[in-house]
């Protein structure tokens, strides 16, 4: 695997730790993102952060480098063995469909509740520091996908494959998410993207 991505040696720091230490650094992110969200980014302590997390200040940065890592978190358990399938050409050896399960990966986390999904949006959309933060890391991130895609099918940088594949997915994520939250909605957020995903492969390819 390409470990000098950013985002990949995320995936495999936290891939290493035990429950507890994945447990404690999610709950420093929720902290971090119900804080932002009800009193804004600049208006709470890494102490106030702290004690809402119930850990040390010195344990804080044992997990982030500082409030805004915290807020935007780290990729969940599991990312780092499905990025590396990936890469080796699987599950499947479709590249949509295998993008696909890394994407469900990320989204089929079990301790992320509909309130941890809405305080993230909150925290992002209230705070306008945050929001680029986000912003740059996403696009970091895609970055790091487009590079991954090109080197697993062995094509030159500049693929409108891997483009097209990571753009499309991230629209789907971001779509899901956003129905998952709404007030209306009663479907699990799994269930909505992938009924989004078929959708899309329905109107790209309609049946005959």
């Amino acid at each position: 695997m390409t470990s000098e991505l950013a985002f990949v040696c995320d995936a495999q720091r936290v891939a290493g730790w035990n429950d507890k230490r994945r447990e404690t650094a999610a709950r420093i992110t929720q902290c971090a993102r119900q804080l932002s969200a009800d009193r804004g980014f600049d208006d709470f302590t890494l102490d106030e952060l702290a004690d809402c997390a119930e850990v040390s200040r010195r344990t804080l940065f044992n997990y982030f480098d500082g409030k805004m890592e915290a807020v935007l978190g780290l990729p969940p358990a599991g990312t780092a063995a499905a990025i590396e399938q990936f890469v080796a050409g699987g599950p499947d050896g479709d590249l949509f469909a295998d993008a696909t399960y890394v994407a469900r990966v990320v989204l089929a986390q079990k301790e992320v509740t509909r309130t941890d999904w809405t305080t993230m949006h909150l925290a992002f959309d209230r705070n306008p520091k945050v929001l680029a933060a986000a912003l740059l890391s996403f696009r970091m991130i895609g970055e790091d996908l487009i590079r991954l895609i090109e080197q697993r099918e062995g094509t030159p940088a500049g693929d409108p494959r891997a483009v097209v594949t990571l753009s499309s997915l991230g629209a789907l994520f971001e779509a899901s998410v956003r129905t998952f939250i709404a007030a209306t909605n009663t479907r699990p957020l799994i269930d909505l993207f992938d009924s989004y995903v078929e959708a899309m492969r329905e109107l790209i390819a309609p049946a005959a």
